[in-house]
């Protein structure tokens, strides 16, 4: 079905008008200006108001069709009802602004009601960060693997910071790891990551994707993320100032200075490890992360949060 332009009705109706009373005007005051308009301009009016008669028909058809009545100021329909019509007759045709405010709601996990995580998760389940499995649960206390963390992390980044602050996909050639190649989900952002300078792999240029992720190694990514730099090794002493765990001795040195960073990183719900693990007396460094724990450390990118990305796509959908 094709749409015609209100305003283009409008103004042919109007033409119409204007022209009908130029008519009736010219022909009443024939007599006294013969000497400024002849016969033939009159003729020529005249053909011009049976084009626009024609035309005028043709609109008011059209009109018809979408709905709006001969009145096109008064009885003419909001945009959105004529678009939602469109819509039904022809879904393809959809409108992307229709698409955009009527989406249909974020995915719902069967498995989180009762975390302690639970309403952050819930601020990222609307950014749709998080992806849920076949059978709609989320797995909150299964590990999480490296790779998959580096997916997350990733879309939480770009998603919550600010557009000047997105990251870019890397190209998938040149490895930057010896255990990872473009078939992996998880290279192209793990290519990225590395290629931003930060640091996510080992040592000995490799990152074992499918590997769970350590509660260190966890913290130390996303502290390096957070902070924006490599951060280098702090004494012991000095992460004891910071952190009362029992256990701070059992941390790798390599991420010492990334956990004692990560109580200067607080936002409006603690740090990485308060918002991931609670308050702790231990921090056991070496056990792998639970799924609900890594995504909680997703909920604050540098100093954006979620709430705030909420709101700026708010803006942007209104």
């Amino acid at each position: 079905m094709k749409i015609v332009a209100k305003k283009p009705a409008f103004r042919s109706l109007l033409s119409l008008s204007l022209l009908s009373g130029w008519l009736l005007i010219g022909g009443c005051n024939q007599a006294n200006q013969e000497s400024t308009q002849s016969a033939d301009e009159v003729a020529e009016l005249k053909s011009k108001l049976q084009d626009l008669e024609a035309e005028n028909k043709d609109l008011k058809e059209q009109q018809d069709e979408i709905g709006l009545g001969s009145d096109p100021l008064k009885e003419a329909k909001p945009v959105s009802e004529i678009v939602a019509k469109t819509s039904e007759d022809n879904p393809e045709s959809a409108s992307p602004i229709q698409s955009e405010t009527n989406r249909p709601a974020a995915v719902a996990f069967n498995d989180i009601a009762d975390l302690p995580t639970q309403p952050l998760l819930a601020d990222l389940i609307k950014l749709e960060i998080l992806s849920a499995t076949d059978d709609q649960n989320f797995q909150p206390y299964d590990p999480i693997s490296r790779g998959e963390y580096m997916i997350w992390l990733f879309k939480a980044h770009n998603t919550i910071s600010r557009p000047a602050q997105k990251i870019r996909l890397a190209p998938t050639f040149d490895p930057e790891f010896t255990d990872i190649d473009a078939k992996h989900p998880a290279f192209k952002v793990v290519q990225a990551l590395a290629n931003a300078g930060y640091s996510v792999g080992y040592d000995d240029k490799t990152f074992k994707p499918d590997q769970p992720i350590t509660r260190e190694e966890m913290i130390s990514i996303k502290v390096g993320l957070d902070k924006g730099k490599s951060i280098k090794p702090v004494r012991i002493s000095l992460l004891r100032s910071a952190w009362k765990f029992s256990d701070l001795a059992d941390i790798d040195k390599r991420h010492s200075g990334y956990i004692y960073n990560d109580l200067f990183a607080k936002g409006p719900k603690g740090s990485n490890i308060e918002r991931a693990f609670g308050k702790i007396g231990t921090f056991k460094p070496k056990q792998a992360a639970k799924r609900h724990e890594a995504a909680a450390t997703l909920w604050q990118i540098g100093r954006e949060t979620a709430p705030k990305a909420l709101e700026r796509q708010e803006k942007e959908l209104s």
